[in-house]
C-alpha cells in the first residue's frame, strides 16, 4: 500500500518525519498541504499526480479533517478511482500501525487502522492524591 497524507499547512509533513523517527524512512509515503491558494480543483489535481507517481497503485489517503479540501478533494477522487482508499483523522498511532501493516489487502489494513483510532484515543485522569502518614526528618 502507499500513503498519501493531506492536512491543512504542515501537519501531515510533521507527522510523517514523527513516524519515521520511531519506524525510519517510509519510502511509500507522500504529503500534500493545504495553503491559503489551495482550491479543491488543484488539490484534486495534486492527488492524482501522487497517485500517477506511484504507478497507480494502491493508495490509502490519510486527511487531517472531514469535511476540509483534504477530505472533499479525496472523495472527489476517489470517486473517479474507487480502489482509493480515504481515510479522515489521522494520527501518530494509525499512522504507526498503518505504516507497519503495509504489505496487508486493503479491507485488512482499513481494519488495522480502525483498531489503532480506538485504542489510540485515550483521556487521562489525574490519579487521586496519595495520603500518607510519614514525616520527614529535616
Amino acid at each position: 500500500m502507499n500513503f498519501l497524507l493531506i492536512s491543512h499547512g504542515p501537519m501531515a509533513e510533521a507527522a510523517v518525519i514523527s513516524a519515521e523517527m520511531i519506524m525510519g524512512k517510509q519510502e511509500n509515503v507522500r504529503t500534500l498541504s493545504v495553503t491559503y491558494d489551495t482550491t479543491l480543483e488543484s488539490m484534486e489535481k495534486a492527488i492524482s499526480e501522487v497517485y500517477e507517481y506511484f504507478g497507480s497503485h494502491d493508495l490509502m489517503i490519510f486527511c487531517d479533517i472531514l469535511g476540509g479540501t483534504p477530505s472533499n478533494a479525496s472523495l472527489r477522487f476517489k470517486a473517479r478511482k474507487p480502489s482509493v482508499e480515504v481515510v479522515t483523522g489521522f494520527n501518530l498511532p494509525v499512522l504507526i500501525e498503518a505504516f507497519m501493516a503495509k504489505n496487508l489487502p486493503a479491507p485488512e489494513l482499513l481494519e488495522i487502522v480502525k483498531i489503532a483510532y480506538s485504542k489510540g484515543q485515550t483521556i487521562l485522569e489525574t490519579p487521586p492524591a496519595v495520603e500518607t502518614t510519614e514525616t520527614m526528618d529535616l
